[in-house]
């Protein structure tokens, strides 16, 4: 049962955010989400506040779910920001 809900979200993790997360993202992140499923690489280039830190974990939530024993490098300005927003 568990595979067979991993690969109903493997390629489209728009949908693992809003029925697992249940968040709806905004329509930069939808574009941003369904582009990190197609490419292996996506930067996203923004203001302060506008989501990206919640799309980095959004991300990673769906990666560790659909892919087990996956490595996930993640990356923030500061030491603090890592443990304390993204964690």
């Amino acid at each position: 049962m568990l595979t067979t809900v991993m690969r109903r979200f493997l390629d489209d993790p728009v949908l693992f955010v809003r029925e697992i997360l249940k968040v709806e993202p905004d329509a930069w992140q939808a574009e941003a989400l369904t582009a990190l499923a197609k490419n292996p690489r996506v930067a996203i280039r923004s203001g302060h506040g506008v989501g990206k830190t919640a799309l980095e974990s959004w991300s990673v939530c769906w990666f560790l779910f659909t892919r087990p024993f996956c490595k996930i490098p993640c990356t923030a300005p500061t030491i603090r920001q890592l443990y304390d927003i993204l964690w």
